[in-house]
């Protein structure tokens, strides 16, 4: 039972960090570099390889690049990611005479940009218009620092833990540091202080103007959208929530944490008594989704499909897909260790810096064992079964 690692008896959200890559023993450092440009059609995945190395290909597993061959003694590579342009790629490079550095890869010629960081990146967020980005570093206290590609970088934030959410204009950021701060962070590193307290959950979300947050007003906490200052309670409860919002900024999906949690698992994955729901913000009401115990859960790009992951008795887990009417039961798996351990406990944040979803929001992929067959899968929406199209153990789909 892969994901069964003990019970969890407390029903507010968890304070552990996003998880930090190990950096890799001192030897003389190896030049990186990319086999060869990457092919400028997108609608390509990105990968880090069971070798450890990254590269991207074709949703049917054609047209591989490679874009480290030096992975191991020489360096480490954790969590690629693509900007919103799809022109460039953002990982985690830790070399083996211990110089870290949050690093891009420009995809039309192969080229490293390195800025040198003093602790391994562990998590990072491209702005929106794809010509900067934020990382989060460090032990205890966390610190944001922002960069242009291959720019000394500049902190702008510090706290732990540290979540946050770009606004559109990418010259600043919803933040939630800590039990009690709830902000507007400034790209120059400014703080506007929100009027209100923030209550038990982890990533504040902001699409298409709309911010979603959770206040706690004493008695109760409220899952609140706010467009302009116009605020609407999704919905109250006294426990803890994970939510994810629409990328038109449209609809909430959300699952609250049950009063108690018997038997079960990590804190990344509380019991949940009350059901996976999605709240229409234009009728201002929910519908059910699932009663199932759901551990994470992703918007299509065109905000009409919901995916969602639910943990099976036998430790597994299970792929659906609700299309605002049903949901379509997909493949049943073990995902890798990276996945369960990096990704899946803080879904709700990477959903805002990486997606699962094709950009035609008609496949998803993932890693992961189905039948001992290990590797990266891609689910056509109009197919059964999905396809083994690579190795690896992490992936993410191109924006476009």
């Amino acid at each position: 039972m892969l994901l069964v690692v003990g019970a969890c008896t407390t029903s507010t959200v968890s304070t552990t960090s996003l998880p930090v890559p190990e950096t890799v023993p001192t030897e003389a450092p190896a030049t990186t570099s990319a086999v060869q440009p990457v092919v400028p059609d997108l609608d390509r995945l990105v990968v880090l390889g069971q070798d450890g190395n990254v590269y991207t290909m074709g949703r049917d597993g054609g047209e591989r690049v490679d874009l480290t061959t030096d992975a191991g003694t020489d360096a480490r590579y954790f969590q690629p990611i693509w900007s919103p342009t799809g022109e460039l790629i953002a990982v985690s490079e830790s070399r083996a005479d211990g110089t870290v550095s949050m690093s891009t890869i420009d995809l039309d010629t192969g080229e490293f940009l390195r800025s040198e960081s003093a602790a391994p990146p562990f998590y990072y967020s491209w702005a929106p218009d794809g010509e900067r980005l934020v990382y989060l570093s460090g032990a205890g206290q966390l610190t944001l620092t922002l960069i242009e590609p291959g720019a000394e970088g500049t902190v702008i934030g510090a706290g732990q833990p540290f979540y946050f959410a770009w606004h559109s204009t990418a010259e600043q950021m919803l933040v939630h540091i800590g039990t009690s701060r709830l902000e507007l962070l400034d790209i120059t590193g400014e703080i506007t202080p929100i009027d209100a307290l923030p209550g038990a959950f982890q990533a504040p979300s902001w699409q298409n103007g709309v911010q979603l947050y959770v206040r706690d007003v004493g008695d109760r906490q409220e899952m609140v959208l706010d467009e302009g200052g116009d605020q609407t309670v999704v919905t109250t409860y006294t426990t803890a929530s994970f939510f994810t919002l629409s990328p038109d900024g449209k609809s909430v999906a959300y699952r609250v944490s049950g009063d108690s949690d018997e038997g079960v698992i990590s804190a990344a994955f509380r019991q949940a008594t009350d059901q996976l729901q999605v709240f229409d913000a234009a009728t201002g009401t929910s519908v059910a989704v699932s009663d199932k115990l759901v551990v994470a859960f992703w918007w299509s790009p065109d905000s009409k499909k919901l995916l969602y992951l639910d943990l099976l008795d036998s430790g597994g887990l299970q792929w659906h897909v609700w299309d605002g009417i049903e949901s379509t039961d997909h493949a049943t798996f073990l995902p890798s260790p990276t996945f369960a351990r990096d990704f899946l406990p803080f879904f709700d944040q990477y959903a805002l810096s990486m997606t699962l979803w094709s950009p035609d929001s008609n496949a998803y992929a993932f890693p992961g064992v189905i039948d001992s067959e290990v590797g990266i899968w891609v689910q056509e929406l109009g197919e059964t079964e999905p396809s083994l199209v690579g190795d690896g153990v992490f992936v993410g789909w191109s924006p476009r």
